[in-house]
């Protein structure tokens, strides 16, 4: 790795074309973030305090019809994590992952063995460290960090990607604006550390409104005392039966989650306002019931997951 004298990067030394230049560095290094870290000595931020999940641990398991395929992937607690499940073409991808504060690799490979009834030792489980934050800043001088090389949040969302994409799409805007380059780096930082922060947040609030009493790690999450200023103000208004939805308006800058999202997971959760509000015409009152029945009559215009799924391998398939 070469750089210039500005700090820039001004080339990298590859095993085949020797040192490649350019103007601008993509950092796709993963967690290793080579670039970014190791050489321009960025320091990543960590999520500890908020989100305690560190490691993983990943096996397969056999579809259990194999001439029909689940739509959804499904996730439960565990006893110092959380469980998923997610059905491909030709198996099951399995996982748990949980906190080495609270377990370890051999408990927790043992706790999702018996989760899956999977207690063949020739299923091989495979262990995972997980670096959960981000960079303090994913451009730096002329190099920008894109993916794991710039930050990491547990899988509970499945937000990666978008990350990704809203980083890549941030940049090509920013890239298009060159009038002041210092003012473009910072803005751009700032608008990925806005992304990232409010999907830490929003994935803490899971952990901090469970109402599990069974493992030290759930009782942790819950009186875990670390809370972002975002996070406190919409408990403070959601706890005194105020203006949520205006609450989170305010916070629109700094939010990535829409409003639906974050009462689903208030409500969901079981938190309810101390002092409720009476409702106005502008709040109606929906027949659950009606709403199930109408879920179960739209069932019957969609087809089999694994029927769409082979018709589309044979529509894309080269012709014979």
């Amino acid at each position: 790795m070469t750089r210039q004298a500005s700090g820039d990067i001004a080339g990298v030394e590859t095993s085949r074309h020797g040192v490649l230049g350019a103007d601008l560095f993509v950092d796709c290094t993963g967690f290793a973030s080579v670039l970014i870290c190791k050489t321009l000595g960025v320091p990543f931020q960590s999520y500890k305090s908020y989100l305690f999940n560190d490691r993983a641990v990943a096996m397969p398991t056999p579809l259990d019809a194999p001439d029909s395929l689940p739509s959804e992937t499904v996730s439960g607690a565990m006893k110092c994590g959380w469980a998923w499940t997610i059905p491909l073409t030709n198996r099951f991808g399995n996982g748990y992952v949980y906190s080495s504060d609270f377990i370890d690799e051999a408990a927790a490979e043992q706790e999702l063995r018996a989760h899956l009834k999977q207690h063949d030792p020739a299923v091989e489980a495979r262990h995972l460290k997980m670096r959960v934050g981000r960079l303090e800043r994913t451009w730096e001088h002329n190099c920008v960090a894109i993916g794991l090389a710039q930050g990491f949040i547990e899988p509970l969302e499945a937000t990666a990607l978008m990350i990704v994409q809203d980083t890549v799409e941030n940049l090509i805007q920013a890239h298009d604006r060159a009038d002041n380059p210092t003012r473009v780096r910072e803005d751009f930082n700032t608008k990925v550390n806005r992304i990232y922060d409010s999907i830490r947040d929003y994935i803490y609030m899971h952990y901090k409104l469970n109402s599990r009493s069974d493992t030290a790690y759930w009782e942790a999450a819950r009186e875990n005392p670390v809370m972002s200023e975002s996070v406190r103000q919409i408990l403070d208004v959601w706890d005194n039966g105020g203006d949520l939805l205006s609450e989170i308006k305010r916070q629109s800058a700094q939010i990535t989650y829409s409003p639906t999202s974050w009462f689903c997971i208030l409500a969901g959760m079981g938190r309810f306002p101390r002092k409720s509000r009476k409702a106005t015409h502008k709040h109606g009152v929906s027949d659950h019931e009606q709403a199930r029945k109408a879920c179960l009559e739209m069932l019957r215009h969609f087809p089999d997951h694994k029927s769409v799924l082979d018709g589309m391998r044979t529509a894309v398939a080269p012709a014979a």
